[in-house]
């Protein structure tokens, strides 16, 4: 994007040699297109973002249920339910974070493999 701009204002700016720095700038962000696509940075980054703000959030929610049970006086096994609750929901949302990047990283591999078999 830097890249396709710069070669778009090169004649305003200054002529060639600005036009070389455009194409450089346009072989870098392709590049990092490609790592990027390849690796996977940019919904690893959002997946991992998402799960975080679904988890913050339910731990919010222990932290307000516990606060309201332990004001009540109650101090039995619903305290432990509730902690037990969260860390079975803890447990299942790394374990379906970590299903899914697995996948998304076994597909890109085998894309990457159908053009090196050709």
């Amino acid at each position: 994007m830097i890249g396709g701009a710069i070669a778009l204002a090169s004649p305003l700016l200054g002529g060639l040699r600005n036009a070389s720095a455009a194409y450089l700038f346009f072989a870098v962000a392709a590049g990092l297109q490609l790592i990027d696509r390849y690796f996977g940075y940019s919904s690893s980054w959002s997946r991992f973002v998402a799960t975080a703000m679904q988890l913050n959030a339910t731990f919010l929610a222990l932290q307000i249920d516990y606060s309201r049970l332990r004001h009540a006086g109650v101090m039995d096994d619903s305290i432990w339910q509730l902690i037990k609750d969260y860390a079975t929901f803890f447990t299942s949302c790394i374990g379906h974070e970590t299903t899914e990047w697995t996948v998304d990283f076994q597909e890109a591999l085998r894309a990457a493999e159908l053009p090196a078999s050709k």
